[in-house]
């Protein structure tokens, strides 16, 4: 942590002047508005100030339904987020912009980490109240869905969770995969020895690399399953011992996924089918996009991705899509943001800042660790086809197609149900695969059965 600022204290007079005449200025306006109430005190976040209202003994929370406008020309601000109630109180709380912002820095959230904690438990922000906001994204997530549009802090967030994860974790235990289509988003993190393949830029790249992770997934439950163990924790506490190389975990980021998704729509579908699956083996999703509309997040990612990070977006119809609730248009930017998991009530935080400078010490405090040690089969990113007349396998169908040729040569007879049992692909694919092996010769069919031999007479 010696590579980060240091936090600099918060100088809240100003804020405090100014909250103190809103208190009254709010008071004024819903008074004048009819609403028996009291506009008690103000609490402080480093971005925002929410004031406090106790309601009269019949005064209905209903009365404070649209009255949106009102309080922000009452108290001469471009934005409110009206809170009827604060969750856990019978209060009302109005929350307006600070007239100074208070910056968070990543080094103070760190510091302000329970001791003991996962590699991938990752600060997210600091709160109103209460201590700063971690979630680990092994447990908690296990895949992260981020919205905001420029300017907003989605990209500043982005780069301290890459960083408190790289301070936190040696290139043994985690590896990032990263697409960036933007081309310079991310480019200062190019030959980091935490990176499992060069970053990617191209959507056609992209789509292989999804499809490579979905059989990588593949590869790591059949490793699991050979060695007895439940998830990647259990198997790397195991192996740890006997000298064996760990599994790491992997973390994929995904930045402008609606560009990548309007260019190849099957990226989708990987998305999805790692959404479901891929926790216990330790890979991890992180899905980013300025404008969350209904056409790219589908219901399909939405519910497979259970924690939604919301910045400040342009409609509240952007919010829905993010967070199944408004709130998120009505963020002040720069961080602030609304975080919700498994579709609970969405929490604000102000999120860290970092420098470049201090992204460029951490990255190359890194490099000097080792060079970049890429996994072979995120390389080479071209999509191939078998020649000829016969059944045709792309490099994902090849993957699988080898470890079926292992399998299959060491049955008696199969079906190609337990092909796609052992595979742990549909029938489709398992048909392809098993037409594949039948071409090549490894096996043979019984006429009388219909059950598959390996051939005797097949030399590898």
């Amino acid at each position: 942590m010696s590579l980060l600022d240091n936090p600099q204290p918060a100088n809240d007079f100003e804020n405090i002047q100014i909250a103190r005449a809103r208190v009254q200025a709010l008071q004024q306006k819903l008074e004048s508005l009819r609403i028996a109430c009291r506009v008690n005190y103000f609490t402080f976040s480093p971005a925002f100030t929410t004031l406090r209202i106790k309601n009269g003994e019949e005064t209905s929370m209903r009365e404070y339904n649209n009255i949106d406008l009102d309080v922000m020309q009452a108290l001469a601000v471009s934005s409110v987020r009206i809170l009827n109630p604060i969750p856990g109180t019978k209060e009302v709380g109005v929350e307006v912009p600070n007239a100074k912002v208070n910056p968070v820095y990543l080094k103070e959230l760190l510091i302000d980490e329970e001791p003991n904690k996962s590699i991938l438990n990752v600060p997210f922000g600091k709160p109103a109240m209460g201590r700063s906001l971690f979630y680990d994204v092994a447990k908690q997530g296990p895949h992260m869905l981020v919205a905001g549009a420029t300017g907003s802090g989605k990209s500043v967030f982005l780069n301290t969770f890459i960083i408190s994860l790289l301070l936190k974790a040696t290139p043994d235990e985690l590896k990032f995969v990263i697409i960036d289509p933007k081309m310079v988003e991310f480019s200062v993190y190019n030959d980091i020895p935490h990176l499992a393949c060069p970053i990617i830029t191209e959507s056609s790249e992209a789509s292989i690399l999804m499809k490579r992770l979905v059989v990588e997934m593949g590869e790591r439950y059949h490793k699991l399953k050979l060695s007895g163990c439940r998830d990647i924790k259990e198997y790397n506490e195991r192996i740890r011992d006997k000298n064996m190389p760990l599994m790491p975990y992997l973390v994929c980021i995904i930045d402008e996924y609606a560009e990548l998704i309007g260019q190849d729509k099957s990226i989708e579908d990987s998305i999805a089918r790692l959404g479901q699956m891929a926790r216990a083996a330790g890979i991890h999703l992180v899905v980013a996009l300025q404008k969350p509309t209904v056409d790219v997040i589908s219901g399909k990612i939405k519910s497979n991705i259970l924690l939604r990070v919301a910045f400040h977006v342009a409609a509240g119809k952007d919010s829905e899509v993010i967070l199944d609730s408004r709130g998120a248009e009505k963020l002040f930017g720069n961080g602030d943001m609304l975080v919700s998991q498994s579709g609970g009530e969405p929490t604000r935080a102000q999120g860290a800042y970092i420098s470049m400078e201090e992204i460029n010490r951490v990255v190359e405090a890194c490099k000097i660790q080792r060079k970049p040690d890429y996994f072979p089969q995120f390389l080479d990113l071209v999509e191939k086809t078998d020649d000829g007349d016969g059944v045709s396998l792309n490099d994902e169908d090849k993957i699988y197609f080898d470890r079926a040729k292992k399998f299959v040569l060491s049955k008696s007879f199969f079906t190609k149900t337990n092909v796609g049992s052992f595979l742990g692909v549909g029938a489709g694919r398992a048909d392809k695969i098993v037409m594949a092996l039948l071409q090549e010769g490894v096996i043979i069919q019984d006429n009388r059965t219909g059950k598959y031999n390996p051939n005797p007479d097949y030399i590898e």
